[in-house]
């Protein structure tokens, strides 16, 4: 698929382009021209239809971010408060069908999620700081 595609795609979806996109459980974060060998060929449906695996001319990646992204880039192993911050970053609007307990059980599950991300960045910063030594 060619950008100009995909931004038909999104258009088509969304003509006032006012909704939020989700990619495979994540956000988009940036994307980025490189040439088409660049880190492993690409693959795309052709005008006839045709599943082409190629790594001519450029493509464009796009890459996503998810929680565990989210709580790196906030992540401060000197600030004694950084995990109560990035929780206050955490935002909810769990609305619809589910009723008030499902979605503060909801809630809770991905702030238990999002806290187990932080745990890994502390166990990992401190096994760091004890292999440097």
């Amino acid at each position: 698929m060619k950008t100009k595609d995909f931004i038909k795609m999104l258009q088509d979806a969304d003509p006032t382009g006012e909704h939020h996109v989700r990619i495979n459980g994540g956000f988009p974060s940036f994307a980025e021209l490189v040439e088409g060998y660049y880190d492993g060929s690409y693959n795309y449906i052709d005008d006839d239809g045709n599943f082409v695996r190629s790594n001519d001319d450029a493509k464009v990646d796009i890459y996503i971010a998810t929680i565990d992204d989210f709580v790196e880039q906030n992540y401060d192993e000197k600030d004694p408060d950084n995990w109560e911050k990035i929780k206050s970053k955490i935002k909810f609007k769990l609305n619809g069908h589910a009723d008030v307990e499902q979605r503060k059980k909801a809630e809770d599950n991905f702030l238990i999620l999002a806290k187990n991300v932080y745990e890994e960045w502390n166990d990992t910063v401190r096994w760091s700081k004890e292999f440097d030594k």
